[in-house]
């Protein structure tokens, strides 16, 4: 079995975290990560889809959109729940957004 792993995109609309991060550009580093797991059996995102902006309903669309990604590949993929997906959802919320049975 081949496996795919990433972790800790922390996706949100803020230009520039920490000085040298850029979480609005996590996006399409996932879509490019997806696309060169194409060929594995199964890809799994380790936690922290997304960095808390602190505006929940901005949160809560840029969760749905990296969700998409998962959704949206012919490979089988699952994120499991990372402490910043934990600080700004719980269980119920994540799952009801991504689909993905949060451990």
């Amino acid at each position: 079995m081949k496996l795919g792993v990433f972790t800790d995109p922390h996706y949100s609309s803020q230009t520039v975290t920490c000085n040298t991060r850029r979480p609005s550009l996590s996006l399409g580093k996932m879509r490019e990560a997806f696309a060169a797991m194409k060929d594995c059996d199964l890809i799994l995102c380790l936690g922290d889809l997304i960095n808390d902006c602190g505006d929940p309903a901005d949160n809560r669309v840029k969760l749905a959109e990296a969700a998409a990604l998962f959704h949206d590949s012919p490979v089988p993929a699952f994120c499991l729940m990372g402490n910043h997906d934990y600080d700004a959802f719980s269980r119920a919320q994540f799952q009801e957004i991504t689909g993905q049975l949060a451990p």
